[in-house]
């Protein structure tokens, strides 16, 4: 176990050439900054805020946030606008609007990709005007918190999240945040013993560093299966993003290591989809709608929830499914089937007979029509009619892709099922190899094969060098 550690550590620990560089790139980027709020008499204060801020981010990580600090005297507009003007003034003509809390502006920058994000300056939780203001708390609180030694092993803890697939709290991982990575090895003193920890939680779990609420009170204020009180705002659940599947991995992944510690849990090895797919798969590919990529990946999740519901209601049996997204253009809905066949007929159960409007309603609705194959009929005191059906799951998921009105009705996002209704391609055994090296690979993977990489690794699959984890 600590030949493992130690080696992760080693890897994952930026190299002092690559801290160097982000020095140069924070001092560059800062100086701009201030350059341009003095040249237009703007009013803000430059904060380097985040995981490369307070040393605990990965090698080979590119990513700064720089955040616009304006007095709470400040109206929102004029935040929004000059955080904007003051972000595209520096970056060159490269740069990406996107949304949070504000807008903000996304540049590259000396060979990172930067954020820079206006908030409001507060000194404590009462001020907060938005979510984004609370990061300069989170910064102050960590930093007087942190040593050299924490910082390594939150490295770990990065690292190993990442590795088992729960790094993130964004929808498309619905995971652990970098922050509550931080907190949770803050609070059980280092990575190992935040996995042991981890290894025996069963919901609800509470961690309350500054104790603001006993447990029965946290549970009654936030009512998760996993409540973390932000120590800097007792009135918010850090770890209100990560989800069951997320939750569940990462206590699973934990009793896994600990019983067969390998270095793939901090570099697991890249899925690739073998030569020969004979489970019953479908994979509908299109054009995605522009839109911020946590937009894109919410309507994808609904889309995916909604078209597979559809098609459990009319026979079909799911053993899972799955949404991707280069968070460019380009969406992926898969569907594993447990056969490709639906039985012809379905029993529909009606009113009791005593019921009598209902029963003559449902009579009528039913009698002699060209999809009923059996009944009306009584049974145990109530109406029933057998039904018929289409009985080939893919006409069943042709017929719905192909009308964008009924995907509107059963809940489809409207701009998804406009983007789908016009064009897409389906793929299944037959022809899912033709996806082999592309990004969807690792993607169908994991919807083809279900089982966690994890469960698989053990003591033999131990290199006496770890490859590099970036």
């Amino acid at each position: 176990m600590d030949s493992i550690l130690k080696l992760v550590l080693e890897e994952v620990t930026p190299k002092p050439e690559e801290k160097k560089a982000l020095e140069r790139a924070v001092s560059d980027i800062i100086r701009k900054l201030l350059d341009v709020r003095d040249k237009h008499g703007w009013s803000y204060d430059v904060m380097h805020l985040g995981s490369t801020a307070r040393d605990t981010w990965l090698s080979g990580s590119r990513d700064i946030d720089i955040f616009l600090a304006f007095p709470l005297s400040e109206d929102e507009r004029t935040l929004e606008e000059v955080g904007v003007k003051a972000g595209i003034e520096v970056s060159e003509g490269r740069y990406e609007l996107l949304y949070s809390s504000h807008p903000y502006v996304r540049i590259e920058h000396m060979g990172f990709e930067i954020d820079i994000v206006p908030c409001y300056k507060v000194s404590n939780a009462s001020q907060l005007r938005s979510a984004v203001d609370r990061t300069q708390l989170h910064q102050r609180y960590l930093k007087e918190k942190l040593t050299p030694r924490l910082c390594g092993e939150i490295r770990l803890m990065k690292a190993f999240a990442k590795g088992i697939g729960v790094y993130g709290a964004e929808t498309k991982t619905r995971g652990f945040s970098g922050y509550l990575l931080e907190l949770l090895v803050l609070y059980y003193g280092s990575f190992l013993e935040a996995v042991r920890a981890a290894s025996r939680w069963k919901p609800p779990i509470i961690i309350d560093i500054e104790r603001y609420y006993t447990p029965r009170e946290a549970r009654e204020v936030f009512d998760a299966p996993i409540i973390v009180v932000d120590p800097v705002d007792r009135r918010r659940n850090a770890a209100a993003a990560v989800g069951r599947q997320a939750l569940s991995a990462f206590i699973a992944a934990s009793s896994v290591f600990l019983a067969k510690p390998s270095i793939l849990f901090f570099k697991p090895p890249q899925r690739r989809l073998p030569n020969e797919v004979s489970e019953h798969i479908a994979v509908v590919v299109f054009k995605l709608p522009k839109a911020p990529p946590d937009v894109q990946w919410s309507q994808l999740e609904k889309a995916c929830s909604k078209i597979r519901a559809y098609m459990e209601e009319h026979g079909a049996q799911i053993l899972g499914s799955g949404f991707w997204t280069d968070e460019v253009d380009t969406g992926a809905l898969a569907f594993k089937l447990a056969s490709w066949q639906i039985p012809e007929a379905r029993v529909h159960y009606g009113p009791f007979v005593w019921q009598r409007e209902a029963s003559m309603k449902f009579i009528e609705r039913h009698l002699g029509r060209e999809d009923t194959a059996e009944g009306p009929f009584i049974q145990d005191f109530r109406w029933v009619v057998v039904k018929k059906r289409e009985s080939d799951v893919l006409k069943v998921l042709k017929r719905l892709l192909s009308d964008s009105s009924t995907m509107k009705s059963i809940g489809v996002p409207s701009r998804i099922a406009g983007s789908i209704e016009e064009g897409y391609k389906l793929f299944t055994e037959k022809n899912i190899l033709e996806l082999k090296g592309t990004r969807l690979e690792a993607f169908l993977t994991k919807v083809i094969d279900r089982t966690p990489q994890y469960v698989r690794w053990g003591r033999r699959d131990l290199n006496p060098r770890p490859p590099a984890l970036h």
